[in-house]
């Protein structure tokens, strides 16, 4: 008789599972973005709290560096329907492409010549102003495009470092070699948080991420990662991550790839390394 009563009575299906049966992984991925988005850190934490250790500290460290640092993550604007996304995300790649053919023109908008005789000078700055605002419209996109597989989806490094090849190699010989272009604070962003996804995606740890960053650092020749926005995004990952990633550097600290980064007053890698080993 209780098995007719529990029969006739099932408990309703949690709404977890009625999500997964009924959405997309794109649409699901979706959803979280908007939740996480809105909820406040001291929230999120609590929730994640009654989950499996394991489970819990694979959601921190998805987490920990979309903490926020001032700078706009996921938009909080009204849900847009996931064509849309993958089509506002194919604009801004098509004009981040424009850019990049532009730069590598003869008569360039990029060019600056003050006396016709003269050298001509590449204006990296205004170059790297006009690829700074499309990956500001970017990053609101970039974890929805990620995991909705949206097209392109070749990532900010191979891109940049696909510029820094083109436009070095079609100028022509009569305007000064351009020695650096400095990344600002959304390129280098982006870049970095296009990467760490690819290395959560693939199951890395966190060193893994630091050595693929700084492996991008060795292929390019002109490209420099803003600074700063590299410390805090380190800084951003959560307490076991960082331990990762320091005890990858001082097992690796004389490896050809890192001696010269943690022994430079300047880099970003000794000042991670030496403020987070002193903590």
């Amino acid at each position: 008789m209780a098995k007719q009563v529990q029969g006739q009575f099932n408990a309703p299906a949690k709404i977890g599972d009625q999500i997964v049966a009924t959405l997309t992984q794109s649409e699901i991925a979706q959803l979280l973005d908007a939740l996480f988005d809105i909820l406040p850190s001291e929230i999120r934490s609590r929730e994640l709290a009654p989950l499996q250790a394991e489970t819990r500290q694979k959601m921190q460290q998805i987490l920990a560096p979309l903490k926020s640092s001032g700078l706009p993550e996921i938009s909080q604007a009204a849900p847009i329907c996931h064509a849309k996304l993958a089509q506002t995300w194919a604009e801004l790649w098509q004009v981040w492409d424009e850019i990049i053919w532009e730069a590598t023109e003869e008569e360039s908008r990029y060019l600056q010549q003050d006396i016709s005789w003269e050298t001509a000078d590449f204006d990296s700055n205004a170059f790297i102003q006009d690829l700074e605002e499309v990956a500001a419209s970017m990053q609101s996109l970039l974890q929805v495009a990620f995991y909705g597989k949206f097209s392109p989806d070749r990532g900010f490094a191979p891109a940049l470092l696909e510029a820094e090849t083109d436009i070095s190699g079609t100028l022509p010989e009569w305007i000064k070699p351009v020695t650096e272009f400095s990344l600002d604070i959304h390129l280098t962003t982006c870049l970095l948080r296009w990467e760490w996804l690819t290395v959560l995606s693939e199951g890395k740890d966190a060193f893994h991420f630091a050595r693929r960053i700084r492996q991008w650092e060795e292929q390019f020749s002109r490209i420099r990662l803003e600074d700063k926005t590299v410390l805090t995004f380190l800084k951003q990952l959560s307490e076991t991550n960082q331990e990762v990633v320091i005890a990858g550097l001082a097992k690796n600290k004389e490896s050809p790839l890192w001696k010269q980064s943690l022994a430079s007053p300047n880099s970003y890698w000794r000042h991670f390394y030496l403020a987070v080993s002193k903590q």
